[in-house]
Order: structure tokens, then C-alpha cells, then sequence
């Protein structure tokens, strides 16, 4: 069933499939290589398994309307949790930005937000 809600081609559902499973396993092997940065605190620990469940709700959420079981519900849920995976990622990007630390790893993940947002609006029914 498509909906009007948002219509996407398989293209793009499989594209932000493999987006999101990327940042899903980018913020999983954060957690399990440097377990001593992500979890220091209980708001680190909270980000990494909030970062961890947006991108692996994501990656279920697009994977099911992929294969083809779509709802005006699947289809809002993409378009919130791709909104957050990218306010996530950039947010995260300009914390470790202005504290001067972090590296290339932030930058992927707001490069994968945008990305996943991108995918979304982009393939937007008119």
C-alpha cells in the first residue's frame, strides 16, 4: 500500500536502509570500542543509546516500507526519525567542534543524518 503521506522509490528505501544501518553500526562500534568515553556519564550513556535506537529504528522502519509494507504510520515514522538522526548527528557534530575534540567520527554521523534526511525529503510526493 503507498501512501500519500510520502512516497519514496525502492531506490531511495534502499539507499536510506544502508544509511541507516551505517549509523547504526558506526554508533554500536563507538559504544563497544571506547566504552570509557560513551558511557562516562549518564548523559553519554543516555546520547549513545538514544543515537543507537534512532538509527536502528530507522533501519527497521525503512527496511519494512522497502519491502514494500507501507502506512501513512511507517511513513511519518521515517520522516521523524530521519529528522532526528540528522539534528542528532549535526548537534553531536558542533559539540565536539567547539570543544575541539572528536575527530573525523562526528562528522560521519551528521554527514549520515543529513544524508538520511536528505533521502527522505527528497523523495517527497508532490
Amino acid at each position: 500500500m503507498t501512501t500519500d503521506v510520502l512516497r519514496v522509490s525502492r531506490t531511495r528505501l534502499a539507499l536510506l536502509t544502508a544509511v541507516a544501518a551505517i549509523g547504526a553500526a558506526d554508533v554500536a562500534a563507538f559504544a563497544v570500542t571506547e566504552p570509557s568515553v560513551a558511557f562516562k556519564t549518564g548523559g553519554r550513556a543516555g546520547g549513545t543509546l538514544f543515537g543507537l535506537g534512532i538509527w536502528v529504528a530507522l533501519t527497521l522502519v525503512a527496511g519494512t516500507r522497502l519491502r514494500r509494507h507501507d502506512s501513512a504510520r511507517l511513513s511519518t515514522a521515517t520522516i521523524g526519525l530521519a529528522g532526528l538522526a540528522a539534528v542528532d548527528g549535526v548537534g553531536l557534530a558542533l559539540i565536539h567542534w567547539a570543544a575541539k575534540v572528536g575527530g573525523v567520527r562526528p562528522l560521519l554521523g551528521a554527514s549520515l543524518g543529513l544524508a538520511a534526511i536528505g533521502l527522505v525529503v527528497s523523495g517527497r510526493s508532490r
